[in-house]
């Protein structure tokens, strides 16, 4: 695929994320593909962030207070990312679906790209018109989520977009438990510490 196919992908995704799916679906890309994929998706996003916290920093003339260092937002978009694809695959079946792993990774490495591309115009946009700028952030994270549903029922084939968000739903909450557990882990038992405090 050419510069433009993929133009045209990110428009379709735009107009018709389910048909959009299905056609990166049809790719079938190779496990080693995908992964490279993935490792640029990382790197660009990263550099993104990076970007986004020194334009806040020159603006506001502190840096923000969650930045970190470009190889921590790396580790953190590759785990997340990674945490995500391997939950929706696992608790999809379980509900229905039928899509692997790979389904679900080619969807979400494309909205990666798809959310570089928006955080780049939102850069651009708050320094020219900051007002719109953080509009049509939180209107990229609407539209983002209405094609993350999409793309949800289409890796597992359920044909049902009410599904798909009780699917998202409950791959959160699984989310969230799994990083308690390897918190708690990493930190003891919480509950414990804080009869310490």
């Amino acid at each position: 695929m050419n510069g433009a196919a993929w133009r045209d992908l990110a428009i379709l995704t735009l107009k018709d994320p389910a048909q959009a799916a299905r056609d990166l679906l049809a790719l079938q890309l190779g496990r080693n593909v995908l992964w490279l994929a993935f490792a640029l998706a990382v790197v660009l996003n990263t550099g993104a962030q990076v970007l986004s916290d020194m334009m806040l920093s020159n603006l506001t003339g502190e840096l923000p207070v969650l930045a970190l260092p470009p190889m921590a937002y790396a580790g953190f978009f590759t785990g997340a990312i990674l945490l995500f694809v391997s939950v929706l695959s696992f608790v999809g079946p379980k509900m229905g679906g039928s899509g692997r792993f790979n389904d679900v990774f080619v969807l979400i490495i494309w909205l990666q790209y798809l959310r570089f591309v928006l955080e780049l115009l939102v850069l651009v946009l708050l320094l020219a018109a900051p007002v719109f700028g953080a509009l049509i952030a939180i209107a990229g994270s609407l539209v983002g989520l209405y094609i993350m549903v999409h793309f949800i029922d289409q890796a597992h084939r359920l044909n049902s977009l009410g599904q798909s968000v009780l699917l998202l739903l409950v791959s959160i909450i699984a989310m969230a438990v799994v990083l308690y557990f390897f918190l708690s882990l990493a930190g003891g038992p919480i509950v414990g510490n804080a009869t310490f405090v």
